[in-house]
C-alpha cells in the first residue's frame, strides 16, 4: 500500500527539479528510478473494505 501511495507522490516532487534548472541529471533520475520501483510494487495493491 505504501508504494501505491508512493508512486502516486513521488511524481509532485519532480516539478521543483525540474523548474530549479540546476541541471542535476542524476537526482532526477533517482527520483524517476525510485518512482518506477513504487510502481512495480504497488501495482497490486486494491482498495480495501468494498
Amino acid at each position: 500500500m505504501t508504494a501505491f501511495w508512493a508512486a502516486i507522490a513521488l511524481p509532485f516532487l519532480h516539478i521543483p527539479l525540474l523548474y530549479d534548472g540546476t541541471q542535476d541529471v542524476g537526482a532526477l533520475l533517482a527520483l524517476v528510478a525510485v518512482n518506477v520501483c513504487c510502481l512495480l510494487v504497488g501495482h497490486r495493491h486494491a482498495r480495501s473494505g468494498s
